[in-house]
C-alpha cells in the first residue's frame, strides 16, 4: 500500500508535489486516486528530488494528502 510522507503545493494553485513511501510502480496509468477522487497528473521535473518517490497532481482546493493512500489508475 502506498501512502503519501509529504506534499508540496508549488504554485500556490493546487499544483501538488506529493512524496510517497514506496516508489512509483511500474505500469500504465493516466490518474492518481486519492480518498476515492481521481486526480490529473502533472508532470514533475526537478534535479534535487527523489523522482523515483514523487508525483504530481492538480487539486483545485486546498487539501491535505499527507498520510493517505494512493493509487494508480486508468480511467
Amino acid at each position: 500500500m502506498t501512502r503519501i510522507i509529504s506534499e508540496w503545493d508549488v504554485t500556490g494553485k493546487g499544483d501538488y508535489v506529493l512524496t510517497l513511501n514506496n516508489p512509483i510502480p511500474k505500469g500504465h496509468y493516466n490518474r492518481y486516486r486519492i480518498d476515492g477522487k481521481d486526480y490529473a497528473i502533472v508532470p514533475v521535473h526537478f534535479s534535487n528530488i527523489d523522482t523515483f518517490c514523487t508525483v504530481g497532481i492538480k487539486a483545485h482546493n486546498k487539501l491535505n494528502f499527507i498520510g493517505k493512500q494512493i493509487e494508480f489508475v486508468t480511467v
